[in-house]
């Protein structure tokens, strides 16, 4: 699911003391997780469970952190394990989905890894570095969000959707066609909205900012 704006379900209403997701997941009895990952500046997963449970790990440099007691928070939530996301500590997720939790373990991923930085070294012009390059300089959570896009989402269809609001309203036939289904709400009246200027958008499904649930 991709909302706009974005990330509105991690946020809370006004006056309620549970992010949207928490109570999507009591309402839908259901567990949710969502996944955020802008380059290495911030990894966070979301983790709501059927009774409205949350659970949030990973890091972010947005908000900062309280120097009294070096508390991390995302959305003023705050953030039970701020380290390097490595797994579900709420949920029970197939066993695919923990594997590409866990995607730095494979041996694979170290040996393209040093063997970049040889080269680096020992012949910064070869070709094989530019090979190379791609993979050995993924972000930790991108490497993550790649994992769990082939096992949620193989055809990267939506997953990597960026520019959501361009597409709804000027591109919408495009969406329907890949089997999007579009859905929309009425703002509550505490909404503040602000112009929004639609601009072309790079092509159609490509963009680093991703965002997923």
């Amino acid at each position: 699911m991709k909302t706009w704006p974005s990330e509105f379900l991690c946020k809370r209403v006004e006056g309620v003391t549970r992010p949207r997701l928490s109570a999507l997941a009591m309402q839908l009895k259901s567990d949710i997780f969502h996944f955020r990952v802008v380059r290495d500046i911030c990894g966070i997963l979301v983790e709501a469970n059927a009774t409205g449970h949350i659970f949030l790990s990973g890091w972010n440099d947005y908000e900062g952190v309280n120097s009294l007691d070096e508390t991390h928070f995302f959305y003023g939530e705050q953030i039970n394990a701020p380290e390097l996301i490595s797994h579900f500590s709420l949920l029970k997720v197939s066993q695919q989905i923990q594997e590409a939790m866990r995607i730095h373990e494979k041996p694979e991923i170290a040996r393209i890894e040093a063997e970049y930085q040889r080269l680096l070294i020992e012949n910064p012009k070869s070709e094989l570095l530019i090979d190379l390059q791609y993979e050995a300089l993924k972000g930790y959570a991108e490497r993550i969000d790649n994992a769990l896009a082939e096992v949620i989402d193989s055809s990267n269809f939506c997953w990597y959707l960026g520019d959501l609001l361009y597409y709804v309203y000027a591109e919408p036939q495009q969406l329907e066609d890949k089997g999007a289904q579009l859905l929309y709400f009425q703002p509550p009246i505490t909404y503040n909205s602000h112009p929004v200027i639609l601009l072309p958008p790079e092509p159609l499904f490509e963009n680093d900012e991703n965002e997923s649930f």
